[in-house]
């Protein structure tokens, strides 16, 4: 685990961060090494973060992230080609949720990689159609072959994925917004998707394979699937996607209040 958390962390760039939303006990803890503005000055309504750069030096307080866990009541990353760092994802929510004490919905990290790479994809899209690339390449066939030069271009214009975990003992909810807005139709088209009633996965596929481009894939399908398998342990889900005139979010909440195992 170790030697892929050190793989994915040397990919980032120089701009990827790890982010510590401190909750109460979190700022008295660190309260000597926040920004100055910051120090003895308590406000519930705006507790600071700690923002960590993602480089080999972070890797230490990742592998010890359940000493911090009880400090925050948040853990955020900001990437730029969050594909990349999956297992460091992967890392995270597992940490998480073995703190909350829900391991046994740990396959929401489908889910969770699902709107990771629909984020992803839309900024690579944007990215090229914005700066209006010419090469003799269909989008999709830029995006497949040239990966790390759409990444740099993603970085150079500043195209984000931030992926958001917030929890407590009576709620986890995860949110993967990216810089890239969508209009309300598309909004809703996802929507539609992810709560569609398909009877196999050879529908999944079909129903896919009907998309053009690199969209929001077949994991969007299985939604659906996730939310009704919670629901038999009486965890009350609620997904939404949906953009404001800069950035999309996709949220996923779950509360626990009548959880059963």
């Amino acid at each position: 685990m170790v030697d892929a958390l050190l793989d994915d962390i040397k990919k980032c760039s120089n701009k990827d961060l790890f982010i510590i939303v401190l909750n109460k006990l979190g700022f008295i803890k660190f309260n000597n090494v926040l920004p100055e503005e910051y120090r003895n000055n308590f406000d519930p309504s705006n507790l600071p973060s700690m923002f960590v750069k993602l480089s080999e030096n972070s890797l230490k307080t990742i592998l010890g992230l359940e000493k911090l866990l009880l400090y925050t009541k948040g853990i955020e990353l900001k990437l730029y080609s969050p594909h990349s760092q999956r297992r460091l994802i992967e890392f995270i929510t597992n940490k998480i949720l073995d703190f909350i004490g829900k391991l046994d919905i740990i396959h929401v990290n489908n889910i969770i990689m699902e709107l990771v790479d629909n984020a992803e994809k839309a900024n690579f899209y944007s990215v090229l159609k914005e700066n209006r690339i010419d090469l003799p390449l269909s989008e999709k066939d830029i995006i497949i072959n040239n990966r790390d030069e759409v990444v740099n271009l993603c970085l150079k214009f500043d195209k984000w994925v931030k992926i958001s975990w917030k929890f407590s003992k009576d709620i986890f909810k995860i949110e993967v917004s990216n810089n890239v807005p969508i209009s309300y139709d598309d909004a809703k088209r996802l929507r539609e998707k992810a709560t569609s009633e398909i009877g196999s996965i050879i529908e999944g596929f079909t129903a896919e394979e009907n998309d053009d481009k690199i969209g929001a894939g077949l994991g969007l399908y299985f939604v659906k699937f996730f939310i009704d398998d919670l629901k038999q342990k009486n965890i009350e889900t609620i997904f939404r996607i949906y953009s404001t005139d800069k950035v999309t979010y996709s949220t996923i909440t779950m509360f626990f209040e009548n959880f059963k195992i």
